[in-house]
């Protein structure tokens, strides 16, 4: 009977791995990501922050983002938007760009433990979310911060999500 179960249990991680492996980049990362760190004005008073990055599923293949990075002396990155999953990786451009003939072209993939963005350094458009010190290349949350969305509700009816999803979603990166 020993030998059954072990095989019966080897059987079963086997076809739940493989299936983990087969999933969509969207579902292994939808959640939230949340990091607070200390952080500082220019004068050298302190004070907590917190970097947040929101992933909901959309349409196939595609998910809402939501990132709200802090840097120092109270300058912010705001970004959301609709993604497509392309290739293992989100890739939002956006679909009206602020700064004309230089849209944002910013990439989400996994890199070892971590979600990670990537901009395109060619174009400056995705400065144009951000203050003076910061930025949304490079940006880094671990995984295994990911909690699941648990006011779906309030975040649908948000502004941004209604931006987002009533915009076209752009498939040329």
């Amino acid at each position: 009977m020993k030998p059954i179960s072990t095989a019966f249990i080897a059987f079963f991680m086997f076809i739940h791995l493989s299936q983990a492996k087969d999933m969509s980049l969207i579902k292994k990362i939808e959640g939230v990501y949340k990091k607070k760190f200390p952080n500082a004005l220019m004068t050298g008073e302190k004070y907590e922050s917190e970097n947040i990055l929101e992933i909901v599923p959309f349409e196939k293949d595609s998910a809402y983002l939501r990132f709200h990075l802090e840097f120092s002396n109270g300058h912010s990155c705001t970004l959301w938007g609709i993604a497509k999953e392309i290739s293992g990786e989100l890739i939002y451009r956006e679909p009206q760009p602020i700064i004309p003939d230089q849209p944002c072209i910013l990439t989400l993939f996994i890199e070892g433990d971590s979600l990670k963005t990537k901009i395109n350094e060619v174009e400056h458009g995705c400065q144009a979310y951000c203050g003076n010190r910061g930025t949304l290349n490079a940006a880094r949350f671990k995984l295994n911060t990911r909690k699941p969305i648990r006011y779906l509700s309030r975040l649908k009816s948000s502004r941004e999500y209604k931006e987002a999803v009533e915009q076209p979603i752009q498939t040329e990166c």
